[in-house]
């Protein structure tokens, strides 16, 4: 069988077309296959260029699903960096595995909502919500209940302090309040480890 290939990347500039086309041409470099998935943390000033920067990232890195947030810090290898312009991204080479990607409405109603109904048969999910636009708590509550026994991981997006610096996007389009990855078959396996700080 193939075997999966999860490559990441870290740039620590502002957006920019140049280093963007850079980054994905050194995953395209990495994998003899396109990437299923990739899931990307950047600063709040890539929220003005999402859809030329998932768009670069998708052709020249040849990538299916570009998932992300904002973030006010980034880790990559060995790295952590407070208060930076930039990206981190993993992207994930799985060819025996299927991903599914649904979005989650804002408010109340969105945290409350029934999972979609092809949505069942999962093996893990990544979660990426905007904590302004839904109770993350509820929703949170909501689909582990709706899906028992399937780890959900994943990050809240965070930005500079207020609200319209802080988004989760879709293929280089904002989302109401996030997007859930599901996978399911294949080799992929997810290990959860919490964050500094974090219960």
């Amino acid at each position: 069988t193939m075997g999966t290939v999860c490559s990441h990347e870290f740039c620590a500039k502002p957006y920019s077309e140049e280093e963007t086309l850079s980054v994905a041409r050194l995953l395209r470099e990495k994998s003899p296959r396109p990437y299923n998935a990739a899931f990307v943390f950047a600063s709040s000033d890539y929220l003005p260029h999402l859809d030329e920067f998932c768009d670069i990232l998708r052709v020249e890195g040849r990538i299916v699903d570009v998932a992300g947030c904002t973030a006010s810090g980034l880790i990559a290898t060995g790295l952590a960096k407070e208060a930076v312009a930039g990206f981190s991204m993993l992207a994930i080479s799985a060819p025996e595995t299927n991903f599914s990607f649904f979005p989650i409405a804002g408010g109340h109603e969105g945290a409350e909502a029934p999972p979609p109904p092809n949505s069942k048969k999962i093996d893990g999910w990544v979660s990426l919500i905007d904590p302004y636009s839904l109770p993350s708590d509820v929703w949170l509550e909501n689909w582990s209940s709706s899906h028992p026994g399937i780890p959900v991981s994943g990050a809240l997006a965070s930005g500079s302090g207020n609200e319209n610096s802080v988004g989760a996007f879709w293929n280089g389009k904002s989302t109401d309040a996030g997007i859930v990855c599901g996978w399911s078959g294949g080799s992929l396996r997810a290990a959860q480890v919490l964050s500094q700080g974090c219960r």
